[in-house]
């Protein structure tokens, strides 16, 4: 069953969901001014952010978890390429976290985090440029750098002392930032909170991550583009480069097709700019100066390889990030052993929306950095709040009762909740016993649990006006009678909600889908659902915020699940 939300994750839910608002604001807002070191600018906000809120909350594990949240949040970024900033924001949250443990939580200990923080957003962006162009590229700036030198006679800086001078650089801004972290953490403790919550009535999301409806996801796939990545780049950096331009061709080709709207890298000029200038680079600086040539071949074929290196790391990642958000991933992900980080992911994007209509516009964010953040950090206390009331009212238990097509299922039911209600356990909605004539089944009617009254749900004989699914014709009024007993008038004294059974149609948005998908938001009622064997874990992936018992008739007494269950 699922674990109730611990504090410190809650704590992570109201940062991850600040952070990512401030992430998800600024970084639109840098993109749109196409502003140099944006990730820097944001490296040190994500600092400041965090530094001030371990004034608030002084928690061991709260800043990793934090990072977590915020980067699994940025997989609804419009951006094509989320795998990078994503790893950038988990990197920043694990250092910060990780100088706090080794040196204490003092504001040494704060300047240390702070300067490793936004120093690997330089790392970062240094292994990005390697990961898509290669280590050829040190070898053009490296050569590009000489030419400047012996041509303008500008000698002062040695290579090496121009990497240190930037790499102090970032040190002194990570210091910085931590700085006003640790300031403005103080100042919003000393401050008497005068808004008022916006988040009274927060309920938990149950989408997250979702996509439209039409999109395609395949996990053959998903292990394909990652194979195709990596077999990639070994085909260009060892083929032929028409081989390579061959096989490069098929697969952006293909990937454009199938994920157009996810490669859209591939259409911005700036992008084809930057290739054709890192070529001539290439075809210049690799060896071209060093033969006394201003072209050189080889350079040429060198650039080539880059940029054909750097373009199946920008398509694979892309529609890697969309197969990422793959709901049979996600569900395998957040349902093996990761409930807290889903119910803390749940709450965090409940609440962004709200989050962000009611942080400090872009312009003020920048005009006063730290009175926005200052703002933004005394938000954190009503925040938790609301986690804590959605938290609490949380609680969506589903027992599976499972088997073979005419195995039994919906008898293993009604015995069930005939002993139950002996115990007075009350049951709200309906089940389906089958209807025969000579040994073969003609249909099914739907019994009311609460008044015991029947209706016809659906019959093999054909039927003017009745919706055909398989073999046989649904009854419209029987599909409206099974509606009622499941409405919230008719269920709130209720101890337990049955459905026999959620099947093929509900799959596929019909049937009772609309109604289960209106009970996991607004009820917390414990349900029995009635699941053919093959399509349990297809139910439990559609529904995924549900936590689930499964159990197997063919291997499960019902007096021995009668004692293994909690029933009122």
């Amino acid at each position: 069953m699922e674990k109730k939300l611990s504090d410190i994750w809650l704590k992570a839910s109201v940062l991850g969901s600040l952070w990512a608002s401030i992430e998800i604001i600024l970084g639109s807002f840098f993109h749109n001014l196409r502003l140099p070191f944006a990730g820097t600018l944001l490296a040190m906000i994500g600092v400041s952010l965090l530094i001030g809120f371990l004034q608030i909350w002084n928690e061991k594990g709260l800043i990793w978890r934090a990072g977590l949240v915020c980067a699994l949040m940025k997989s609804i970024s419009p951006s094509a390429i989320i795998l990078g900033p994503m790893t950038g924001i988990f990197t920043e949250a694990l250092l910060i976290e990780l100088f706090i443990v080794l040196f204490g939580r003092n504001l040494v200990a704060y300047l240390i985090a702070g300067a490793a923080a936004v120093f690997s957003a330089m790392m970062h962006k240094i292994a990005t440029l390697l990961i898509m162009y290669g280590f050829d590229i040190i070898v053009i700036v490296k050569n590009l750098y000489n030419f400047l030198v012996k041509k303008t006679g500008f000698t002062m800086f040695t290579a090496w002392e121009l990497i240190s001078f930037v790499s102090f650089l970032y040190v002194v801004l990570g210091m910085a930032a931590a700085y006003i972290g640790f300031y403005a953490g103080r100042k919003s403790r000393q401050r008497q909170l005068e808004k008022k919550s916006y988040l009274s009535d927060l309920q938990p999301r149950t989408n997250i991550f979702q996509n439209e409806e039409k999109t395609k996801y395949s996990v053959k796939l998903l292990f394909f583009h990652i194979l195709s990545i990596a077999l990639g780049l070994w085909v260009i950096n060892y083929y032929n480069i028409y081989i390579a331009l061959i096989w490069l061709a098929v697969y952006v080709a293909f990937s454009f097709i199938r994920y157009k709207s996810s490669v859209r890298h591939l259409k911005r000029w700036d992008f084809w700019l930057q290739l054709v200038l890192l070529t001539m680079l290439a075809s210049v600086f690799f060896n071209g100066f060093q033969n006394g040539n201003w072209l050189d071949y080889n350079g040429l074929i060198v650039g080539l390889k880059m940029n054909m290196r750097a373009t199946i790391v920008v398509v694979g990642f892309s529609v890697l990030s969309v197969e990422l958000r793959n709901p049979l991933v996600k569900a395998v992900l957040y349902k093996r052993g990761f409930s807290q980080l889903y119910q803390s992911l749940s709450l965090a994007f409940a609440a962004l929306p709200e989050v962000i209509a009611n942080l400090a516009k872009p312009k003020q964010l920048i005009r006063e950095p730290i009175n926005s953040l200052i703002d933004t950090l005394l938000q954190a206390n009503y925040l938790l709040l609301s986690f804590q009331n959605a938290a609490a009212s949380t609680k969506r238990e589903v027992l599976i009762i499972t088997g073979e097509r005419q195995e039994g299922k919906t008898t293993y039911l009604s015995e069930l909740v005939s002993l139950l209600k002996e115990r007075n356990v009350k049951f709200a909605g309906f089940i389906a016993p089958a209807i025969h004539e000579q040994d073969t089944r003609i249909g099914f009617h739907l019994l009311d649990l609460q008044t015991d009254t029947k209706k016809l749900i659906c019959t093999v004989t054909p039927t003017e006006g009745w919706q055909q699914t398989g073999p046989y014709y649904f009854n419209p009024e029987g599909l409206q009678f099974g509606m009622q007993t499941l409405s919230r008038k008719r269920t709130e004294n209720a101890h337990w909600l049955v459905i026999d059974e959620v099947g093929p149609m509900e799959l596929e948005n019909k049937g009772w889908a609309k109604t289960i998908n209106s009970l996991q938001k607004n009820s917390n009622l414990p349900m029995i659902w009635v699941v053919r064997r093959h399509l349990v874990d297809k139910v439990q992936h559609k529904w995924h915020t549900f936590s689930y018992r499964v159990v197997d008739i063919s291997k499960l007494s019902i007096r021995k699940l009668i004692e293994t269950q909690k029933w009122k």
